[in-house]
């Protein structure tokens, strides 16, 4: 069903992610949210011959995503982004910025009023573009957007969890706790 609303946008922090397990600090609220863009890519390749197409073979690239917020944070800007707050409070960016991974959390209202929760396990965001414009007659509003890379977590290889408040087959429970932690992926074991 179609989405007309999203909110609550969450990050953690990845403190690690390895063949034992991924561990996530706890999930924290970004300001309000304005928009998110999920890309992902495929690369895609045709073997030819007799004058046609004889099989084709897919390969999974990076997902872009992007997200508009009403503002970024001192904490969102320390904790996901890697910058650092000076003894005056100011906020540092340099060189030795290191934008850490995170999980994102967050809803998406559907047209039936129910939600539908998304989990993207690994993402990295670079710093964002900063556009200030003079005031004029009408106001506008310069508002931040984060762009980053999500790839699948290298303890498992899942990349990304939809939840549909709606779906009968899901505990209810799942929705009323989704943002105390990052839920894990846990597929249906193999038959």
């Amino acid at each position: 069903m179609a989405t007309i609303g999203l909110k609550d946008i969450y990050y953690a922090v990845i403190t690690s992610d390895d063949e034992s397990g991924t561990v996530y600090e706890t999930p924290k609220k970004f300001a309000p949210a304005m928009n998110l863009t999920y890309t992902p890519t495929y690369n895609r390749a045709n073997l030819r011959g007799d004058d046609r197409v004889i099989a084709t073979a897919a390969s999974k690239g990076a997902t872009t995503v992007s997200v508009g917020l009403t503002e970024l944070t001192k904490e969102a800007q320390v904790d996901v982004l890697g910058a650092t707050v000076a003894s005056d409070g100011g906020i540092l960016e340099g060189a030795n910025d290191r934008p850490k991974d995170v999980a994102l959390m967050y809803r998406a209202e559907k047209a039936n009023g129910s939600y539908r929760y998304d989990v993207i396990y690994k993402v990295q965001f670079s710093p964002s573009e900063e556009a200030l414009a003079t005031k004029e007659e009408t106001p506008t509003f310069s508002t931040p957007t984060l762009t980053g890379e999500a790839i699948p977590r290298l303890s498992d290889g899942w990349e990304k969890k939809k939840f549909d408040q709606d779906d009968e087959e899901i505990d209810p429970t799942v929705f009323t706790n989704f943002f105390a932690a990052v839920p894990e992926p846990e597929p249906t074991p193999e038959v």
